[in-house]
């Protein structure tokens, strides 16, 4: 499940970024 958070938090962080 470790590699599975840090995808999730990388794609939430790009996201932000594009909104942003």
């Amino acid at each position: 499940w470790g590699t599975s958070w840090s995808y999730l938090r990388i794609y939430f962080r790009r996201d932000m970024l594009l909104v942003g």
